[in-house]
């Protein structure tokens, strides 16, 4: 069993939507808080009676999360922040992986909400799964993981992938593009937009990716798909246009986040149209991997990396390449994989992946 601890200064709100993420997996829950009312610490016990009260105003984060940890309930802690949601956790495999990769330092995914309406999210690998009787937290309110006996050392790769804490102004957003989008389709009400001018086409799609993006950026892939797909059914849309292949890219991955990954193969259709763009190519290689079609997967990625420019940091180079490191380390190409990771440079889980070929 493990743990998830949460060191909650007075987010409340935050900690209800971790633990409500959290909730639908075999995990001991434990909450260490300062400033609670009455009515939150209801709400919070709901999910666990083990809430702890500190006065974390006067101790470092470093202090809070030792603190924590010495009240759990199981050696293996999860440290989750306030707002922090799941996007994948697999509790057999990473009990498994754990069991294999005894004392050391469990690596999660922790993908970050980009604050631009033009960004993507990006990914960094982070110290958040550990036992508790092999590591302390050091470094006061930049806590870091130290071993409490030098010859425990090492980290490993897990599958797990949370969602960084959302801002709320993108939220609101979302409320201002829906209606911008609903003011504009009033506007036009009995109209077919599908025999509409060329213009006026072009100005709908973009009033539509622009709600789909909000979505985007909220994490709602579901609705976002359906807006970016409804942007992309008009006959007269100009492919050229920049927000057009940025609502191509954004579809692909709403599809492949929301768990649509065979429908996204629907961008096999447009194929030609952005055959030039190494954010398309990754896309499309990311898409047929997770359609079990690696082959096609490695073609793409090795496109990707022919691309002189790109829109998204790393698809034309590390992140291809570490992706190309994966599919050969599936196939047991351990040379071939290597060669890839090393192409990587700094890129951190793939000098992670390096490592794990020395054991």
């Amino acid at each position: 069993m493990i743990t998830a601890v949460i060191v909650a200064k007075g987010d409340a709100k935050a900690t209800l939507t971790t633990l409500d993420s959290l909730e639908k997996y075999n995990l001991d829950f434990l909450v260490v808080e300062e400033d609670f009312t009455e009515e939150e610490h209801v709400a919070v016990s709901r999910y666990t009676p083990w809430i702890y009260t500190r006065t974390l105003s006067k101790e470092t984060m470093a202090d809070a999360l030792n603190a924590a940890a010495a009240e759990a309930h199981t050696e293996d802690i999860l440290v989750m922040c306030p707002g922090e949601t799941v996007g994948q956790l697999n509790m057999d495999e990473l009990m498994e992986a754990l069991s294999y990769h005894s004392g050391q330092i469990g690596l999660v995914h922790r993908i970050s909400t980009p604050m631009e309406d033009d960004g993507e999210p990006e990914e960094e690998l982070l110290p958040r799964l550990y036992n508790r009787t092999r590591y302390q937290f050091v470094g006061g309110d930049k806590p870091k993981l130290s071993p409490l006996e030098e010859t425990v050392t090492g980290n490993f790769v897990t599958d797990a992938v949370i969602w960084e804490a959302m801002p709320d102004a993108q939220a609101a957003d979302v409320l201002l593009q829906e209606s911008r989008l609903e003011e504009f389709l009033s506007k036009h009400a009995g109209a077919d937009l599908g025999e509409a001018r060329p213009e006026i086409q072009r100005e709908a799609a973009e009033l539509i990716f622009r709600a789909g993006k909000a979505c985007y950026l909220q994490r709602d892939y579901e609705n976002a798909a359906e807006y970016f797909g409804m942007g992309l059914s008009f006959d007269e849309l100009d492919v050229s246009a920049p927000f057009v292949e940025e609502m191509v890219i954004d579809f692909g991955y709403a599809l492949m986040y929301s768990g649509q990954m065979k429908q996204a193969l629907v961008l096999e259709a447009i194929y030609e149209n952005f055959d030039k763009s190494a954010d398309f190519l990754y896309l499309m290689g990311m898409i047929y991997r997770g359609n079990g079609r690696s082959a096609e997967a490695m073609e793409e990625y090795q496109k990707a990396v022919q691309c002189e420019n790109a829109r998204k940091a790393g698809v034309n180079s590390y992140l291809a390449h570490y992706r190309m490191g994966e599919l050969w380390s599936d196939a047991e190409q351990v040379e071939k994989a290597k060669k890839e990771f090393e192409a990587c440079g700094d890129y951190e889980p793939a000098k992670e992946r390096l490592k794990e070929f020395d054991l």
